[in-house]
């Protein structure tokens, strides 16, 4: 039984506009606060950057006037069709994992329910984390690890399960990024619903995801996820997170990678060779076909409506030169003690994975990682003039860097 004041659903929804993003996450809380009704709990934490940083990041593109103009990070209770100010935080760095922490863990206990969803809104950075902001000091994004982390702690200080974790967030169905999320035994996310690898610009209709929420809020979570990814029209795919078949799953990698290194085949195959091999006379084909077995039922639900050919779960499959992204991988903990990331990183540093447990401070982004980001919301803009924007950008920012030549 549901205590009188105890809703079906509470929602807390992290949207980070603290980035280029701004204008897309202000205009995704204005059409969520017309569809919240008083049957679910809704708590909005939203950050807002000016516009001469948008401007300045997106020249291209065009802003409609806002009467509504503020900067810094507050938080919302949406009720009734409107959204009533619970804190006005001022400057605040959404990329750190302490800020969603404290957010996720005032929802659960302020806004009690039978069920919990978290949606995550941002940029995404491949197997390193999502959420960037330029508020800061420097800019900063929230890593995979203190992600799960911050989710994590939240559960067990307030003993509540977090049903489902929407991540508005491109190329998060990654085996290494969901794993992250059930590195415990006791992990805090029950279920993820999320791209299937990339999505658009302006995110998932959050909105659409209320009223699905608002007219249906006694289903069962299972049906309700089914509900969500059939209505929503996007390229998604859902998984339920179960610690001992991710456990289970992990293992698959590390013992295929084992007995291919110990076959020692006449030519060194790609990664994609070895996963997907179709020869049943090589010894490490029962292990393959184990893993994509394991990997597909992991998924509870999912719906193309493009003609993107990606998996619905994947895994690095791509040794690169780049070491500081080599590094961020191993902070993985699928990557640790595990043989598979012998094969695509031949020399890696595995950082200590205990470091993980006190959420530590969000990540520092270089210029070049900032103009990567640049280079993808403009991609009509030639290479000096996306340099031109990476150095205005610092100097705008007065971001200290040693040297800001890009």
């Amino acid at each position: 039984m549901m205590k009188e004041d105890t809703k079906e659903w509470t929602v807390l929804i992290y949207a980070n506009g603290n980035n280029d993003l701004e204008p897309e996450t202000w205009q995704a809380m204005l059409a969520a606060e017309a569809s919240c009704h008083t049957n679910i709990n809704v708590i909005y934490e939203i950050g807002r950057v000016d516009t001469t940083l948008v401007k300045m990041f997106r020249p291209g593109l065009v802003l409609s006037r806002d009467c509504n103009e503020w900067t810094g990070v507050r938080r919302y209770l949406l009720t009734g069709g409107k959204s009533v100010l619970l804190n006005d935080f001022g400057s605040r760095n959404m990329a750190n994992p302490h800020c969603l922490f404290e957010f996720i863990k005032a929802g659960i206990d302020g806004f009690p329910a039978e069920h919990y969803m978290v949606i995550l809104g941002g940029h995404g950075y491949q197997f390193v984390g999502s959420m960037p902001d330029y508020s800061q000091e420097l800019p900063y994004i929230m890593g995979f690890p203190e992600m799960a982390d911050a989710l994590d702690s939240a559960s067990v200080q307030t003993g509540r399960k977090i049903d489902l974790l929407v991540a508005d967030i491109c190329y998060f169905n990654f085996i290494e990024v969901v794993y992250e999320f059930a590195k415990r035994a006791e992990h805090g996310v029950k279920n993820i619903l999320t791209y299937i690898c990339d999505g658009p610009i302006c995110g998932m209709p959050y909105a659409q995801i209320i009223d699905h929420l608002q007219n249906k809020p006694s289903n069962s979570v299972s049906d309700l996820i089914k509900g969500l990814t059939e209505k929503l029209n996007l390229d998604l795919v859902a998984f339920a997170l179960d610690y001992n078949k991710l456990e289970a799953i992990k293992q698959n990698f590390n013992e295929l990678a084992a007995v291919y290194g110990n076959t020692k085949p006449q030519s060194r195959l790609s990664l994609n060779e070895i996963l997907f091999t179709r020869d049943p006379d090589l010894p490490w084909y029962r292990l393959a076909s184990q893993a994509l077995q394991n990997l597909e039922e992991m998924v509870i639900a999912y719906k193309r409506i493009s003609d993107n050919d990606y998996g619905l779960i994947n895994i690095a499959n791509t040794p690169t030169a780049n070491a500081k992204l080599d590094s961020l991988y191993t902070r993985l903990s699928f990557t640790k003690n595990n043989a598979w990331t012998g094969l695509l990183i031949e020399q890696s540093s595995e950082h200590d994975a205990s470091k993980n447990a006190d959420i530590p401070a969000p990540i520092a982004l270089t210029p070049e990682e900032v103009f990567a980001y640049i280079s993808i919301m403009n991609p009509e803009l030639g290479q000096d003039e996306r340099i031109c924007i990476i150095k205005n950008l610092i100097e705008y920012k007065n971001w200290m860097y040693p040297d800001t030549s890009t």
